[in-house]
């Protein structure tokens, strides 16, 4: 089902924010063309961060195996690029790198490591480090755009509704508490006051019986970071889901796990 209704959004005219939300006034808009592939993204400005609004939709090559070691490409659910439906997907929403892939295998970062990872980014963007995302999450926090609970209060831990889009979140099938107002998949009109826009479009999976996992109710991008709990060959993510209202930036992911990239300017 989730998969029907992914594939009838591509028809489907959204805009990255409602004229009735309330956006930070520092969040500026722009446009940045990758010349490689001239592909055209929306960009914006948070605070002193430029990054693109869109996931990453350069695909140099594409592959429908996994590998924890090679560069690996993928467009949702595995549509071949070349057809109709794979090239709506991939503009869509992105591709999927595995961190292979969305590293150019340069080795992650490691904990107190400041250089730049360009990776799969254009000239003059980089693989955002896991400082990078803490950093954004802090000042949705600081400006202000923290969710508010049923009694009117905020919640300094919902930072996810405003970097995730007003549009395609589902819940799950089942939620072991009733549904709050802080969480992403709820009153979706109060989303995307950032207007990062993230969609809910889930990850590739590279072990188990399902290839392609968590669309429609979760998002997750990749860091330059290492793992440190489950050692360095793992990669750090961030991530948040249709029913939690927090934006996580310290997930580790399997390295042959395909997942979309925001870059950020240098």
């Amino acid at each position: 089902m989730r998969k029907i209704l992914l594939v009838i959004s591509l028809f489907v005219l959204w805009c990255c924010q409602d004229e009735d939300n309330v956006v930070c006034p520092d969040v500026q808009i722009g446009n940045f063309t990758d010349e490689r592939d001239q592909t055209t993204y929306r960009c914006i400005t948070i605070g002193n961060q430029v990054w693109m609004a869109e996931n990453l939709r350069y695909l140099p090559e594409q592959q429908f195996d996994v590998s924890s070691t090679e560069p690996r490409y993928y467009v949702m659910f595995d549509n071949d690029a070349k057809t109709e439906l794979g090239k709506g997907f991939l503009n869509a929403y992105g591709a999927y790198y595995n961190l292979p892939a969305a590293l150019q295998n340069e080795t992650a970062l490691g904990p107190d490591e400041t250089r730049i990872i360009k990776g799969v980014c254009p000239d003059g963007w980089h693989i955002p480090s896991q400082k990078e995302w803490q950093k954004l999450s802090q000042y949705v926090l600081d400006s202000g755009m923290a969710a508010i609970m049923n009694d009117g209060q905020v919640d300094e831990t919902a930072l996810a509704k405003a970097l995730a889009s007003t549009t395609m979140w589902m819940m799950p099938e089942y939620t072991e508490i009733e549904p709050q107002p802080t969480w992403v998949g709820v009153e979706m009109e109060k989303n995307n006051a950032t207007l990062f826009n993230g969609l809910p479009i889930g990850f590739r999976a590279c072990a188990g019986d399902e290839d392609w996992m968590h669309s429609a109710y979760s998002a997750g991008w990749w860091s330059s970071t290492a793992g440190v709990q489950m050692g360095p060959e793992f990669g750090i993510t961030v991530r948040m889901w249709s029913d939690l209202h927090t934006f996580v930036t310290n997930v580790e992911f399997n390295p042959g796990v395909g997942l979309p990239v925001r870059c950020i300017k240098d």
